[in-house]
């Protein structure tokens, strides 16, 4: 049977400040993944912690896109908000918002 680290995460590789708070960043992402929902994915967009290599460039989504339902229902609203985050026609999935930046 293969034994369980019970090591802890040592704050004395840690030089700065920003170095601890990696660690403890990566630390409660590796403890919460895939236990609370969308909770440590929205984190990991907003702290870029943990840094993860990404393919090409393409970066993760960063936001929903309104639904069609709004669309067909709410147009005016959908495009008056779209505009004012984004600054144009734009509903796309990489656009950063207004909490991101």
């Amino acid at each position: 049977m293969k034994k369980v680290s019970l090591e802890k995460v040592n704050f004395l590789n840690a030089t700065t400040d920003e170095e601890k708070l990696e660690l403890i960043l990566t630390q409660k992402y590796l403890t919460s993944f895939l236990q609370g929902g969308w909770k440590m994915y929205f984190d990991h967009l907003r702290t870029g912690v943990p840094e993860f290599p990404y393919l090409g460039s393409d970066t993760p989504p960063t936001r929903w896109i309104y639904p069609l339902d709004e669309y067909n229902n709410n147009s005016a609203n959908v495009t008056e908000a779209i505009e004012r985050q984004f600054g144009g026609s734009n509903d796309g999935i990489r656009e950063i918002t207004w909490w991101l930046k």
